[in-house]
């Protein structure tokens, strides 16, 4: 099914939803228990279709950097540079790193930590990736991707990073290794797909773990004043100073062991396997503590520092008026600007897609073309499954406010080892990951949550 196919599917499921929600709204109609599985259902359906969706305008986009690649590339031969080795057998320095290259590169820097010895293919592929096999130490470098102002709903798949303080130092001199953009991309993209909050937030990078002062000040109770002539100006009010500190909380994948007898079957990728692994589980512990995470000797979450917009009259629902008045509760000066928007769990949207306005209008609207979010008011949304999942009492069920305001820290670099003689009693080899990131909210009044009664 071609895209311009599902977003047209995309419209008749969005039909079926809002015939249903029209039921549920009508005093006469009491929903059975069938009615409600069904709701269930097309609004499942709904979402697996957006995230089809989703993922084919995401590889389009990286099929059009790759293409603008190769054409790169293939400019450069044109120009005298067609021979890939020189005299002596050697590759040059624009040899071709295909994603074939990058996954037996993987494979044979797993591999080498059971004793297999590498052939001339295996050896090519590492030297055309630029990664030696035989270094037990991984360190990949994250922050590839350009510099965006854009959040999730505005990028496809772009990463927001902000790139500080010399990220193209040397390689670490105890082993590590730089390894090339596709390794980097594959991590970024699991991290992203396991991160709500990482996907708005303003993510900045930076090559040492210090702890990071932020400053921040307030002047917004203050006004200038109007003076008579010959007037003394009075005394000084000065604003507010402050300041938020970032730390780098080390994270662990937890260890993968791996037998000889996968490592040495070929027919096993393994070079994709274990580091989407790795990097799922990293993605997991750090989106939760994003969104709920104590701000004590750990990351301060996006829910925990959020500030209360609303309350809602009853405990088990929400209703369309509230949802605006939690709007509302924002500050107008963070209601406006690309990083504008809520963000919930998908069981909270599947209540929502309930809800009309005063005017008997759908609060949420479905994005039916390339690139256009779903919203709700008019403010596009991010899905966080860290987030509370049901409407119920004393729960804080979503957020609304200017996430750029938000912000996540990550020392540069996510660092694989490769275990070779802790577990070999086992005939195992082990593999772990390592990150080091924090996260916080650097302007309270700029993210509020709306709480069940």
């Amino acid at each position: 099914m071609s895209i311009k196919e599902k977003h047209e599917h995309k419209g008749s499921l969005v039909k079926e939803i809002r015939r249903m929600a029209d039921l549920s709204n009508d005093d006469g109609h009491s929903w059975s228990g069938e009615d409600e599985q069904e709701w269930t259902r097309v609004n499942e359906a709904l979402d697996t279709l957006q995230a089809e969706i989703d993922d084919d305008e995401a590889g389009l986009a990286r099929i059009e950097r790759a293409t603008s690649l190769e054409a790169s590339l293939e400019t450069q031969r044109r120009f005298g540079r067609e021979d890939r080795r020189g005299n002596q057998g050697r590759l040059t320095a624009d040899a071709v790193c295909t994603d074939e290259h990058r996954g037996r590169a993987m494979t044979s820097w797993l591999r080498h930590a059971n004793g297999i010895e590498l052939d001339d293919r295996d050896e090519e592929a590492c030297q055309i990736a630029g990664l030696n096999p035989r270094r037990p130490t991984m360190t990949i470098r994250l922050g590839s991707y350009p510099v965006s102002t854009e959040p999730a709903w505005h990028r496809g798949d772009r990463a927001m990073i902000e790139k500080r303080a010399g990220l193209n130092v040397a390689v670490d001199a105890e082993g590590a290794f730089t390894v090339p953009t596709g390794f980097q991309a594959e991590l970024e993209r699991t991290l992203l797909a396991f991160g709500g909050p990482r996907q708005v937030a303003r993510v900045i990078r930076t090559d040492t773990g210090n702890q990071i002062e932020w400053p921040t000040v307030n002047d917004s109770t203050n006004t200038g004043v109007l003076l008579a002539e010959a007037t003394t100006i009075g005394a000084s009010v000065d604003p507010v100073f402050a300041q938020k500190l970032l730390d780098a909380y080390k994270y662990s994948s937890k260890p993968i062991l791996v037998s000889s007898e996968l490592l040495t079957d070929s027919a096993f990728d393994m070079g994709s396997l274990v580091p989407s692994l790795l990097g799922e589980r990293l993605g997991r512990i750090t989106a939760t503590q994003y969104t709920t995470g104590t701000g004590s000797s750990q990351p301060n979450g996006c829910v925990t520092a959020s500030t209360l917009g609303k309350t809602t009259a009853g405990a088990s629902a929400i209703t369309g008026d509230e949802i605006i008045d939690l709007i509302h509760s924002v500050d107008p000066a963070y209601r406006v600007g690309p990083s504008v928007g809520f963000m919930f769990h998908d069981g909270i949207l599947l209540a929502i897609r309930k809800l009309k306005t005063s005017d008997l209008q759908y609060i949420w609207q479905a994005g039916f073309s390339a690139g256009v979010a779903d919203t709700i008011l008019g403010y596009p949304f991010t899905i966080n499954q860290d987030m509370q999942a049901t409407v119920a009492t004393a729960t804080k069920t979503m957020l609304f406010g200017d996430f750029s305001k938000f912000i996540i820290r990550d020392v540069a670099s996510v660092v694989f080892h490769r275990m070779e003689e802790r577990y070999r009693d086992l005939d195992q080899s082990g593999f772990i990951a390592f990150l080091r990131s924090d996260s916080e909210l650097i302007q309270s009044a700029a993210l509020n949550h709306m709480l069940q009664a």
